[in-house]
């Protein structure tokens, strides 16, 4: 698929949905083409800078990012941890930019798809919480939103929601 080929949000969230729902739902075919997603997940993560910054900006990032994390929460689980990718220091780099392009509660920095009003995906820095602790910024609850429109945001809402953030 076109999407096989690109260094950047499109891989992960397309490989990442069509990997869950294998792994979920066809676990043979999932494990058939692991090597494959894990192809996939690698050059995801090499559309990153070595520090971890997004060329595309924060949106597309927490857009992006919220399939990877999906895709590498489960695949830890179902590997019962062989495949951890959070164990990489680029994948924690790349976990914890938004709080590099946050100079304030009401200034981030744009550029990309990045506009002054970006909000971040609560579904997303929830699990990343539960998996970096404090090295995990959550901005201001004006800076949140709560997305129900999409399967993974839902998952990962439900499976790490803390209320301490709100």
């Amino acid at each position: 698929w076109h999407w096989e080929d690109r260094y950047n949000n499109w891989t992960s969230v397309c490989a990442g949905h069509v990997a869950v729902t294998l792994m979920l739902k066809y676990p043979d075919e999932f494990d058939k083409l692991l090597p494959r997603f894990s192809e996939n997940m690698r050059k995801f993560i090499a559309g990153f800078s070595d520090d971890g910054v997004c060329y595309e900006g924060a949106g597309y990032w927490g857009y992006g990012l919220s399939s990877f994390v999906m895709y590498a929460l489960l695949v830890k689980e179902y590997t019962n941890g062989e495949i951890d990718y959070f164990k990489d220091k680029k994948v924690k780099d790349i976990c914890t930019f938004f709080e590099k392009v946050t100079l304030s509660p009401d200034v981030i920095t744009c550029y990309g798809d990045t506009t002054v009003d970006i909000m971040m995906p609560c579904s997303l820095l929830y699990p990343l919480k539960s998996i970096y602790k404090d090295d995990i910024f959550f901005p201001d609850n004006s800076r949140l939103y709560y997305s129900y429109n999409q399967f993974v945001h839902m998952l990962l809402f439900l499976e790490y929601y803390d209320e301490k953030y709100n």
